[in-house]
C-alpha cells in the first residue's frame, strides 16, 4: 500500500480506533478523542466541505487556535483534496445531521 498522509491516517485508526488520540481542555478538565472519533469527525468534516460545493482545487483558508478543530479540519481538508470519497457521500442528510451531532461549527 502506498505511504500516503491518508493511509497513515487510516492504518493508525485501524490499529488504534479505541485509543486516546487527540486531547483538548473543555472547561475544567481535558476530554478525550479516540483515533475513531477522529476519524468520524474528519469524515464529516470533509463530506460537509462536499456538500456545500468546495472541490479538490479550491483553496482554502484554516484559521483556528491550537485546539483538536485545527487538526480534524486540517486532515478533513487532506482527504477532500485527495481521490478517496467520504463513506458518508452517498447520504447528505445523514452527513449534515453527523456534523451537528459531532458539535462541529458550521
Amino acid at each position: 500500500m502506498e505511504k500516503t498522509l491518508i493511509n497513515l491516517f487510516e492504518e493508525a485508526v485501524d490499529r488504534y480506533a479505541e485509543r486516546p488520540f487527540l486531547f483538548e481542555k473543555i472547561t475544567d478538565r481535558f476530554q478525550e478523542t479516540t483515533y475513531k472519533q477522529t476519524r468520524e469527525q474528519v469524515y464529516c468534516l470533509g463530506a460537509g466541505l462536499q456538500a456545500i460545493g468546495v472541490h479538490k482545487s479550491d483553496a482554502m483558508a484554516l484559521l483556528s487556535e491550537g485546539r483538536n478543530w485545527w487538526i480534524m479540519g486540517r486532515t478533513g481538508d487532506v482527504l477532500r483534496r485527495s481521490d478517496q470519497t467520504f463513506r458518508s457521500r452517498s447520504n447528505w442528510k445523514r452527513v449534515t445531521t453527523c456534523c451537528f451531532a459531532c458539535n462541529m461549527p458550521m
